[in-house]
């Protein structure tokens, strides 16, 4: 009987220590209850084991999900024919809900559109049918922000240049490439007086840019027909070719080279590859103007070796030379002043953009109780020290490579027989913040893909601070005293936009970001609203 009770009462504690939801999907055109929509809720929260949760509408439109984690859940409608909208009350947000252990959600709401195709077609300068082309509907407001079944499918023309794309109602433009030979390739030699046209991403009905194109506006369960697409040709692109000689290369053996993109003002490039010669020649083409660091490797080779050399290209470049070497070693002091003693390592983290050909491993060691360390097989590139465990008040205060003080404590090394030395001074009066980001009717965004960047100038850089959401929360541990201003960022707002224009959008958040004075030993919690436009 005893056993009987207790396990009465364990059932009676789990039950109320679970969520439930149910609701009803309907129409949002009419109002109707729609049936055979699968419902599916789902969550990242690591404790819930990824936990995805489903159910299927019966002919009234309700639904019943029960013995759930608590926890906040994306919603996810699906029948066919229909597109999921939007939260009701949140016309551009991913509908969620935050779950509560005991306290079921009896009421909840999934609003279905009818889908509707858009139909076209894409010709070229001549009028004549282009396949393959890539067709994609790029909505006004962010993609990545709306259901996942909301959003317009992408497609490609068929042999006719024909397309037919599936969407849910709103606003979008039109866009379509042209697929076609390596852009960064050679140019196509000929000799009859003519030339190969090239064709740019052209927005509907014949733009280089959104400013310009035409704005679609799909309603739901009405199809769009009888658009035409006409590419335009892509401005003459600049592309410029680095040559040189790697030098220290053990004899036999292939080593490669990969020319990283590193900045400019252009829109950043995907890496180009390449490959040294026996001779230790190299030549890469293809590259935009812009600063790239060359890494060369040879993984093969019998005692590992690697190069690394920055340049800033504006013209083709020849005579590079790149000494390759083995990895070399790193020693140091952390100043630990005012902390117990513990055991702490130290690793070095590589900087964003600095990737290397096979791995991106990087060394770590243990912290001597002097404060001393040595670290060994660092490979070339750059790299930010970390120190682990730390208070959440410590900061870097100032970091010195062989007595040079480095601003924004990024270290380049270069690997070979000489070891630098690095100093750091730590201090131990830093501040605290924490917060979430909140929609415009208060609730917690539950996009996890979003950012948070702490920033002192209006620059989203490699280097600057940032986190990404958890849940909709955010922390920053460790600041310097100073004034500050918190950004929330959306990568789709950088969309296919070049480098001019994310600086733009960039600097457009962070004067609308409120600034924030933090003083030594501060814990401050802010709740933050980011513009409409990135919900």
């Amino acid at each position: 009987m005893k056993i009987l009770v207790s396990l009465a009462v364990l059932s009676a504690r789990l039950a109320a220590q679970q969520a439930g939801v149910a609701g009803t999907v309907v129409d949002q055109t009419n109002g109707k209850p729609l049936e055979r929509v699968h419902i599916t809720l789902m969550t990242g929260k690591p404790e819930n084991s990824g936990q995805v949760y489903g159910a299927l509408s019966d002919s009234a439109g309700h639904f019943s999900i029960g013995a759930m984690y608590p926890g906040v859940y994306q919603i996810v409608a699906q029948r066919s024919g229909y597109v999921q909208a939007p939260a009701a009350a949140k016309r551009d947000t991913t509908p969620s809900i935050s779950l509560k252990a005991g306290q079921p959600v009896p009421d909840l709401k999934v609003e279905m559109a009818r889908s509707s195709m858009v139909v076209g077609r894409v010709v070229d300068q001549n009028g004549d049918p282009v396949a393959p082309a890539g067709v994609q509907l790029v909505p006004l407001r962010p993609a990545s922000m709306m259901p996942a079944s909301y959003a317009a499918s992408d497609g490609q023309t068929d042999e006719r240049g024909e397309f037919r794309l599936l969407a849910g109602p709103g606003k979008y433009y039109l866009l379509t490439t042209k697929y076609g030979p390596d852009p960064h390739g050679p140019p196509e030699i000929r000799t009859d007086g003519t030339s190969e046209p090239v064709y740019a991403s052209t927005y509907y009905p014949n733009s280089l840019t959104k400013d310009r194109a035409t704005l679609l506006e799909i309603l739901a369960g009405r199809d769009v027909a009888g658009l035409e697409i006409h590419l335009a040709l892509a401005a003459v692109q600049r592309f410029l070719t680095v040559s040189g000689t790697v030098t220290g290369l053990p004899q036999g053996g292939p080593a490669f080279l990969v020319a990283m993109w590193a900045g400019g003002e252009e829109q950043m490039m995907a890496p180009v590859n390449g490959q040294v010669e026996p001779d230790g020649k190299f030549s890469l083409s293809g590259l935009r103007p812009g600063s790239y660091d060359l890494v060369v490797e040879a993984p093969f080779s019998k005692t590992r070796m690697e190069g690394r050399k920055r340049i800033k290209l504006d013209s083709d470049m020849g005579n590079v030379e790149i000494a390759a070497g083995q990895p070399g070693e790193l020693t140091g002091t952390v100043v630990l002043t005012g902390l117990p003693a513990a055991k702490r390592t130290v690793r070095l983290v590589p900087a964003q953009g600095n990737m290397f050909f096979s791995d991106n491993s990087a060394p770590s060691g243990d912290l001597e109780q002097d404060g001393s360390f040595h670290l060994r097989n660092v490979r070339p590139g750059r790299y930010n020290v970390a120190v682990d465990p730390l208070p959440d008040t410590a900061y870097f205060k100032t970091v010195t490579l062989d007595g040079t003080v480095i601003a924004g404590f990024t270290i380049e090394l270069t690997g070979g027989a000489r070891v630098p030395y690095v100093k750091i001074i730590l201090a131990l009066d830093g501040a605290v913040i924490s917060g979430r980001v909140l929609d415009g009717d208060g609730e917690v965004v539950a996009q996890d893909w979003m950012t948070v960047y702490l920033l002192t100038e209006p620059t989203h850089s490699a280097d600057a601070p940032r986190t990404s959401l958890q849940e909709g929360k955010f922390t920053f541990k460790g600041i310097p005293p100073g004034k500050y201003r918190l950004v929330v960022f959306n990568p789709a707002q950088f969309y296919r936009d070049d480098a001019a224009a994310q600086e733009e959008t960039f600097a457009k958040l962070f004067a609308a970001a409120e600034e924030i004075e933090m003083h030594a030993g501060d814990r401050i919690s802010k709740d933050l609203k980011p513009d409409a436009k990135q919900q």
